[in-house]
């Protein structure tokens, strides 16, 4: 029931509140603002306040405070303005109301907060943080570095299966990624998240298997990255030697030693003979070099049958022997029937250099 008459005299309106409006609330406020200050100096009171405080809002409030005027310090420091009180020094200093000598300078000492995304930086302060609360996050950095809950995983990629990527969006991760990346910071945690996965076996099978299952849903991916290699294969052709030397060695430091390749190890160190063990070289990794002058291989019977591989290995071949090594390739049925046979013909040939 509208059981009120609006209090600002040049209304007169039933109402369920005091004011019927918004517009009568502040009208009602600066007639009494004016009727409490006829009769005050509002220059030179302003003046006198300004000597002890430097910042114009500290000095409006304690005004407000002093002449007890109805409203908020908004309204008021709108009123200053209208009777020709310049307001100028507007700082960062933010005043409560209910202590008037506590500054925003200390309350932001006291109140540092780093974003929670996981970027380490701390996060600007405001004066309108004290009323409505300090942020979590910095401006666009929500979901930077965020970690998300099994469940919120869940939903996000419940949600996003059987959508395709736009071009435009791509475009705009792959810049995103590319900026990214040239953080010092985020290259830092991102090698020692691989030296972690490295060093941790169950996180390195772990790691390893989600990548396979990955690659089994998704071959089209994979297809899709071997034509991106071999056009980028195309289009640098003085770098794809030096990536697939970088291959190779990475290949041999992560390379699991074969079966044949042990018999031929305990086989060469039972004869006293000097080897050094995946010896790599420009073009890729020998299984064994021998007194510093012949290249074993220790081919296996499917693999370097392959015509793919047989190129290699001719290729492989060539090379050595312009380099003035002295080259020999055992089949890994010849090592599993009789590896005496093959450690003969390395000795001999020991013998006739």
């Amino acid at each position: 029931m509208r059981k009120y008459i609006c209090k600002n005299p040049g209304c007169s309106k039933k109402t369920s509140t005091h004011w019927c409006s918004k517009h009568c609330h502040i009208e009602w406020i600066l007639k009494e603002t004016k009727y409490i200050l006829k009769d005050v100096d509002l220059q030179s009171e302003y003046n006198k306040m300004k000597e002890n405080r430097t910042d114009s809002r500290g000095v409006s409030l304690h005004l407000k405070h002093k002449f007890k005027i109805p409203g908020n310090l908004k309204n008021f420091r709108k009123f200053l303005i209208s009777q020709g009180i310049s307001l100028s020094g507007m700082d960062n200093i933010y005043i409560d109301e209910d202590n008037p000598n506590w500054s925003f300078e200390e309350w932001c000492q006291s109140n540092k907060q780093i974003c929670c995304c996981g970027c380490g930086k701390i996060i600007p302060l405001r004066a309108v943080h004290r009323t409505k609360g300090i942020p979590k996050y910095l401006k666009n950095h929500i979901n930077i570095g965020k970690h998300y809950s099994k469940s919120r995983k869940e939903n996000i990629s419940k949600s996003l299966t059987g959508k395709k990527m736009s071009n435009e969006f791509k475009e705009k991760r792959r810049v995103y990624m590319k900026d990214k990346w040239k953080d010092k910071d985020y290259r830092k945690n991102h090698i020692k998240m691989q030296i972690k996965i490295n060093a941790d076996p169950d996180l390195r099978e772990k790691h390893s298997q989600t990548t396979a299952d990955w690659i089994i849903k998704h071959p089209e991916h994979i297809q899709r990255l071997i034509v991106i290699n071999k056009q980028w294969a195309k289009d640098h052709p003085e770098k794809k030697m030096e990536a697939a030397k970088a291959g190779c060695r990475a290949l041999a430091i992560k390379k699991k030693k074969s079966s044949i390749e042990l018999k031929m190890a305990a086989a060469l160190s039972n004869a006293n003979i000097l080897f050094e063990e995946q010896w790599s070289h420009d073009l890729g990794v020998a299984d064994f070099l021998v007194e510093n002058k012949i290249v074993v291989f220790a081919d296996g019977d499917y693999w370097h049958r392959r015509p793919g591989v047989q190129t290699k290995d001719t290729r492989q071949n060539e090379y050595l022997k312009k380099k003035g090594f002295y080259i020999l390739r055992f089949w890994e049925s010849e090592i599993n029937t009789d590896i005496n046979q093959c450690i003969q013909k390395i000795q001999q040939l020991i013998k006739n250099l």
